[in-house]
């Protein structure tokens, strides 16, 4: 397997205006509601809901959708209407219970003109809740079957309440989750964790790696090996070929001599 240089790969897509509408505590309108941005807690009632919207969200139904802006939208006063739903068995489609009345309701005053381009947004919208976090260099492991369990809301509101100056219950339901996200990324950074940055765009990984294994198949050089070669020494697959070894060989020889 080819290396590919972190620096030739793109960075994962950056959605910057709804990152700093997020943070900034901004909402987005979906098919005519207003939806504030993700907190903590309002991620522990999804999970609550096996909310698609978060794992499934090519696949959602309209009920899938009112139910999370339900939830995005009243947070923790949204908490006994999901457990009276969590009571009701977790009913697929509309049942008699209150999350499913108040949902009911949010779709009939839904502006169905907009709601593809909507639907986007608000993927975009729970998509960009992460973007802090996918900062952080993961160190393997597994969070259980509840990410938004309580070793997390623990552990984010005595790392963030203090950095915050918030109290838990705010930390919880009131601060954008995007917010939690780069702050404890900025936390992390300032406790000595390397590598704290954007990530990787895994679509181009895939790409490069592609086009560096056929370069290697037709014994070309790396553009990076073309411009550093002292650096970037031949791959075991390019030793295999004369006209690549010959090749940076040169290049090598050419750097030696005008660095010298």
């Amino acid at each position: 397997m080819p290396t590919v240089p972190a620096s030739h790969i793109a960075s994962a897509p950056i959605y910057w205006e709804d990152e700093a509408l997020a943070c900034a505590g901004g909402s987005i309108r979906w098919c005519g509601h207003d939806v504030p941005p993700v907190t903590l807690g309002a991620m522990m009632l999804l999970e609550f809901l096996d909310s698609p919207t978060v794992t499934d969200f090519a696949n959602c139904g309209a009920v899938d959708f009112a139910r999370a802006v339900v939830v995005l939208r009243e947070r923790d006063a949204a908490m006994p209407a999901v457990l009276d739903w969590c009571a009701h068995g977790k009913p697929a489609d509309f049942g008699a219970n209150t999350l499913d009345d108040l949902a009911q309701a949010l779709l009939a005053k839904a502006d169905i003109d907009t709601v593809e381009d909507d639907h986007v947004r608000l993927y975009r919208w729970i998509a960009v809740a992460f973007a802090g976090y996918s900062m952080i260099p993961s160190r393997g492991g597994s969070s259980g079957a509840w990410l938004f369990g309580g070793p997390t809301l623990g552990t984010t509101v005595a790392v963030l309440g203090p950095a915050l100056g918030v109290a838990w219950h705010d930390v919880i339901w009131h601060v954008p989750l995007a917010l939690c996200g780069f702050a404890t990324a900025a936390v992390a950074q300032q406790n000595g964790c390397d590598h704290v940055a954007r990530p990787k765009d895994p679509e181009d990984v895939k790409r490069q790696l592609e086009a560096a294994k056929q370069r290697e198949a037709n014994g070309e050089l790396h553009p990076w090996q073309i411009a550093e070669p002292l650096r970037w020494p031949l791959s075991a697959e390019q030793k295999r070929n004369g006209v690549a070894v010959a090749r940076h060989g040169e290049l090598v020889e050419e750097a030696r001599n005008g660095r010298g």
